[in-house]
């Protein structure tokens, strides 16, 4: 059963959300989806929530950044042809 207090905190962190994401998209608005825009974003949202929030921004930022990079790269190295074919016929 919800409370007024789990209610309260909810709606703060939904508002920390908020701020990050409309920074994110003003940063991506200004600087492009590319690389450098996409490095640049959601550094800039970090430092603009502080604490947990921020860090928590930072980090899926960069795990979202590096582990396609990754994959592809282990991809290129394992001789993959470069797509999954289970299933198909």
């Amino acid at each position: 059963m919800p409370t007024a207090s789990s209610f309260s905190s909810s709606f703060k962190e939904y508002g920390v959300g908020l701020i990050g994401g409309g920074a994110m998209g003003f940063s991506q608005a200004i600087f492009g989806s590319g690389f450098f825009g996409s490095l640049v974003a959601p550094i800039l949202a970090a430092s603009v929530l502080k604490g947990d929030a921020g860090r928590t921004i930072a980090v899926v930022a960069g795990f979202n950044a590096f582990a396609p990079l990754m994959a592809g790269l282990a991809g290129l190295s394992g001789g993959n042809s470069g797509g999954d074919v289970r299933g198909e016929m």
